[in-house]
């Protein structure tokens, strides 16, 4: 049973039919649930979020879909932050961390690393307002380095390209969106690495929202 004396009431947000149903049983037979309810649809889930007015919502992210947080933004608006978030993916990276982050009370909850024991706990911290991260996250270091005088030096074509690897594209599509060779792009991403002290595109991307360069919205969020 979740750890609270209070019972909780639970919303599950999962496009898929098989698995949604799947948790939704077991969290009813497990979890110290007063009820649990299921949606498929972002319109399904915005409307018994407010009507139902669940303490904690459990929203799957799908890596298929092309923006996996546009649901979530809908429901973050239709109840006001009443109901906290927990994120249901398959990784914990950089960009997930810092768009969850955004909830009020959120949480990110690592399927791939963690068992339903965790889930159960995450749950409970949700609902409780501590939100929750996976207990193997370390904040990256590249966070930290926003203030470095090496971003003043960049070009508006230098913050285009971190905005094109940043929402998910790949060097080839910043190759062509900007007209230059692809060897022309790795160079220019080696010369913003070396220059800020940094080691990957990653932490690139991650320290450039950091700090301001490009907007945090604009990280990518395919890669769950």
């Amino acid at each position: 049973m979740l750890g609270s004396a209070k019972r909780y009431g639970l919303l599950l947000v999962d496009s898929d039919l098989v698995r949604g149903a799947l948790l939704v049983d077991a969290l009813a037979q497990v979890a110290d649930v007063d009820w649990i309810d299921w949606a498929n649809s972002s319109e399904d889930a915005s409307l018994k979020a407010v009507s139902r007015a669940p303490d904690v919502i459990l929203l799957d992210l799908d890596p298929r879909d092309s923006n996996p947080f546009e649901t979530a933004d809908r429901l973050a608006m239709a109840v006001g932050g009443a109901s906290p978030l927990l994120f249901l993916g398959s990784q914990a990276n950089h960009f997930l961390v810092r768009r969850v982050r955004g909830y009020p009370g959120g949480g990110l909850f690592n399927r791939a690393s963690e068992g339903f024991r965790e889930l159960l706990a995450a749950i409970d911290s949700v609902a409780a307002g501590r939100g929750y991260l996976p207990s193997a996250w370390d904040e990256p270091t590249a966070c930290m380095r926003g203030d470095q005088a090496g971003w003043g030096s960049l070009k508006p074509r230098d913050v285009r390209l971190l905005e094109i690897i940043s929402a998910g594209g790949s060097n080839q599509s910043a190759a062509e969106e900007l007209g230059l060779s692809l060897r022309s792009i790795e160079k220019s991403l080696n010369a913003m690495r070396a220059r800020l002290g940094l080691r990957t595109t990653a932490e690139l991307a991650v320290a450039a929202a950091f700090a301001g360069v490009i907007h945090p919205c604009r990280l990518a969020t395919t890669s769950v």
